[in-house]
């Protein structure tokens, strides 16, 4: 079996055009991705809500721990904070390699919860 090939690229669509302050993600306990950048974006006026059409902000990027010390039991949340806000109606997160352990054979990465958050 193959393995992923990375950067993979995930892009959320927002319930409705907002000014991210906060996003927060949840990494697996062992599809641990090494760095994952964040995006947020916005089409031109007039044009319709699709990826394609957005103009990309890089908000950022942040690392996950390897998680070897909890023997991969345990999940790392991480919360990033944007001072001013951005206005945006999606969300991209590029995710570079895993982290390798005996847990992940297939070298793959996994989130399990990205939420916005509202203050």
């Amino acid at each position: 079996m193959a393995h992923a090939a990375y950067p993979q690229e995930l892009t959320l669509l927002l319930d409705k055009p907002s000014r991210v302050t906060q996003v927060q993600i949840l990494s697996h306990e062992y599809k641990i991705p090494q760095k994952l950048e964040l995006y947020t974006g916005v089409p031109p006026d007039g044009e319709p809500w699709l990826p394609e059409n957005c103009v990309m902000k890089r908000l950022g990027h942040l690392n996950f721990d390897s998680n070897e010390r909890s023997g991969h039991q345990a999940r790392e949340l991480k919360t990033v904070y944007v001072p001013q806000g951005t206005q945006g109606t999606h969300l991209r997160l590029v995710l570079h390699k895993c982290h390798v352990n005996e847990h992940n054979l297939h070298n793959q990465v996994g989130l399990l919860a990205v939420g916005e958050v509202h203050p």
